[in-house]
């Protein structure tokens, strides 16, 4: 989904917070999607109290974001914000929606379980390699809700 090249790798300055570096991890200034299908920024806050810092996350697909969430904290997840390709944006260009819960649900047609999300507006959709509305799904059961406002951090 995401990839990387050694031309856009990037050294951080020594110092930098202990938040912001981990032991053996690489950094790049930009990555290339390899095909245009929805997927997610997730911002979660690590540590706690005045050592808390809010990171985002490029997740690939919608049962990544279900195998990373389902089991937080419901504070530590503040935003998760589905990227919509241009193919399923009515303008024709990269757009986005805010999530405010995540659910395990049934397509009455096949029978089939899949991940549906509802956003901050109440609409429901699927996230697979298009998006489509999940209105019709039945059986569903949350996994995940975010806060209303979700955190505010500097």
């Amino acid at each position: 989904m995401f990839v990387t090249l050694p031309a856009l790798a990037i050294s951080l300055p020594p110092g930098l917070a202990p938040a912001l570096t981990s032991a053996g991890a690489r950094y790049w200034s930009a990555f290339h999607l390899t095909f245009p299908h929805p997927w997610f920024i997730a911002s979660v806050i690590e540590g706690s109290g005045d050592e808390s810092i809010c990171l985002s996350w490029a997740v690939a697909s919608a049962d990544d974001v279900v195998d990373r969430v389902e089991n937080m904290e419901r504070e530590r997840l503040v935003g998760l914000v589905c990227m919509i390709p241009p193919q399923d944006s009515s303008t024709g260009q990269w757009t986005s929606r805010e999530v405010a819960s995540i659910w395990r649900a049934r397509d009455p047609v096949d029978g089939n379980l899949t991940v549906v999300f509802r956003d901050r507006a109440g609409q429901d959709f699927a996230a697979g390699f298009r998006i489509e509305s999940a209105e019709h799904f039945i059986d569903q059961q949350l996994v995940f809700a975010l806060s209303q406002s979700g955190a505010k951090r500097s």
